[in-house]
């Protein structure tokens, strides 16, 4: 059997072509970690057909595709995948070997059997925290979030029940951020950007999709009262995504949903409990595309 030699790229400025073309390529991903600790702005000074704009390339296909996973994973707090032994360098963009990947950094470990794939799970609390941070960072360099100002909105939140500029807040990043990177929009990227901005509030231990007994909630924002007893506010906040073209019909149709989730979470046994002494506010924040068309509190 004739084995198709490798092609050499020359002039080729897309990485996913050089893929499925089979062309040689150098592996330059180990460099990512290097330029992730320089300066904000850095300029290339390389002749032409030096690889500047496949590098750029690569970079592009390396991010979007590890910030999608990244960002299910942690909204989820699991996934599914085939776990790779062995993979080369030029594939690590792979979706099942960026999987993989995460896995031997110890950042997912195995839970269960799911037919003939593996349901990995994330190992603990610490390494939660490094997801938010790392997805923080990343939306960061699209777009500065003030965090002296997130923080005062937090305390507003906990203890004047005034919500609204908080979520105004996240939902502003969330829009500038799929302004330069569009795969961000969709529900479970939705979610993860949320969890990473909401899990800075020390006043609440947030907990995604929580199990209830009426079914899963998106955020239940339960009130730390062993280290703030005084927490005024504690919150069930449902997140719904509609795509851009959806019509109005379609978003209504979200908005309902929402309402019925939000009133059977707030009469499980689990949330009167964890919420006594404070007033629930049942939020839902409904997004076409970037864009947040419904914000209601039905407390």
């Amino acid at each position: 059997m004739e084995t198709k030699a490798k092609g050499i790229p020359y002039g080729v400025a897309d990485f996913e072509e050089v893929r499925r073309e089979n062309s040689y390529y150098v592996d330059k991903t180990w460099y990512l970690p290097v330029l992730e600790d320089e300066n904000k702005y850095l300029f290339l000074i390389r002749p032409r057909r030096f690889g500047k704009s496949l590098f750029v390339s690569m970079m592009r296909a390396y991010y979007d595709l590890s910030m999608g996973i990244i960002e299910e994973i942690a909204a989820t707090g699991s996934v599914l995948m085939t776990l790779k032994t062995s993979f080369p360098a030029e594939y690590v963009t792979d979706d099942e070997n960026f999987r993989s990947l995460i896995y031997y950094y110890g950042l997912l470990t195995m839970d269960s059997l799911y037919g003939n794939m593996i349901r990995m799970v994330i190992p603990n609390k610490c390494v939660k925290e490094q997801y938010w941070s790392f997805m923080r960072n990343y939306y960061d360099s699209c777009y500065e979030v003030d965090f002296s100002a997130l923080r005062k909105e937090m305390v507003q939140m906990a203890f004047a029940g005034d919500w609204q500029p908080l979520i105004r807040r996240i939902a502003t990043a969330y829009k500038e951020n799929s302004s330069v990177r569009d795969s961000i929009l969709g529900e479970h990227n939705l979610q993860g950007f949320f969890k990473a901005y909401l899990a800075l509030n020390p006043f609440y231990l947030v907990e995604p999709e929580i199990e209830l007994n009426y079914g899963y909630s998106d955020f239940l924002l339960l009130p730390d009262k062993r280290r703030y007893p005084d927490v005024a506010h504690s919150y069930i906040l449902e997140l719904k995504y509609v795509k851009p073209t959806a019509t109005d019909a379609e978003v209504e149709e979200k908005s309902r949903e929402a309402d019925g989730q939000l009133q059977r979470y707030s009469q499980d046994k689990v949330v009167k409990r964890l919420c006594e002494g404070t007033q629930l506010h049942l939020l839902k924040v409904i997004f076409r595309g970037a864009e947040i068309t419904v914000m209601g509190d039905g407390h």
